[in-house]
């Protein structure tokens, strides 16, 4: 049987049956070590593919993963997906796990937004927090869950802007030249 070792700087996906794969890893630790190199564990995976029926049975959580004993630490087994430079590869479940996690920390990040002292470092924030960062991981998903979470943030986005830059709160307020490079701006940071 055939073991999938995807290895990069500091970790390891696995992919295979069970037994193989626990043996690739204990041996892929043992070669990184007597190197003396450190297998960053957390960032590491072992994914099962044939033991994705169980995982549908019992609903994914990524704090209900099991983990490989090893012999310095764990690495988290899996078989709904796993993370291959940053983006993740999976079922729908596990897909939208990870989608959830990065709308929360975005929504978080972006509502403190308004604390930042200067207008220049809010917007760059904004970007990178919204826009880079979504597409970064978002290249790994479908495009109808990517679509659908677009949507998520940029409602995100239009509340942030309406916090952190009190003067575009009452669109009234502005001259028709004021109120076009406000909502061109806006439109600049939407996904959709």
């Amino acid at each position: 049987m055939q073991i999938l070792v995807l290895a990069y700087a500091d970790n390891v996906q696995i992919i295979g049956p069970i037994q193989e794969a626990m043996t690739a890893a204990s041996d892929f630790k043992s070669r990184v070590q007597q190197i003396n190199l450190q297998l960053n564990d957390a960032d590491s995976n072992i994914h099962c593919p044939e033991r994705v029926l169980d995982a549908l049975v019992q609903p994914f959580s990524m704090t209900a993963q099991s983990r490989i004993e090893g012999s310095n630490a764990s690495i988290p087994r899996s078989s709904v997906g796993f993370m291959v430079l940053g983006c993740p590869v999976g079922t729908e479940i596990y897909l939208r796990s990870r989608a959830n996690a990065l709308l929360a920390d975005i929504q978080q990040e972006t509502s403190k937004l308004a604390k930042f002292p200067h207008h220049h470092h809010r917007t760059k924030v904004l970007v990178f927090g919204t826009n880079t960062r979504f597409v970064y991981h978002a290249r790994s998903w479908p495009c109808s869950l990517s679509q659908e979470y677009a949507t998520h943030i940029d409602s995100a986005v239009t509340t942030t802007v309406q916090q952190a830059y009190p003067l575009f709160a009452d669109e009234s307020t502005l001259s028709e030249s004021s109120l076009n490079r406000q909502r061109n701006a806006q439109q600049q940071l939407r996904l959709n």
